[in-house]
């Protein structure tokens, strides 16, 4: 999780820059680029956040056996 930000912003600037390397319209597309993959990067944080706990079938409770302290 900690590499995937900085790799999403790193994609979008290798291609924006190739882009305008390619179309000669720099730095425009660097830019736009850059931009999306900010975006990519902050929508997979957001993702990979919203993942629930799987469900093993556990009751909730502390102890084992789903009893609580008392029984």
């Amino acid at each position: 999780m900690g590499i995937m930000f900085p790799a999403s912003i790193a994609v979008g600037v290798a291609i924006g820059y190739f882009l305008d390397q390619w179309l000669n319209t720099a730095p425009y597309l660097l830019i736009v680029f850059t931009l999306y993959g900010i975006a990519a990067g902050f929508r997979n944080l957001l993702r990979i956040g919203k993942v629930k706990p799987r469900d093993n079938g556990e009751t909730g409770e502390d102890t084992p056996g789903g009893r609580g302290i008392d029984g």
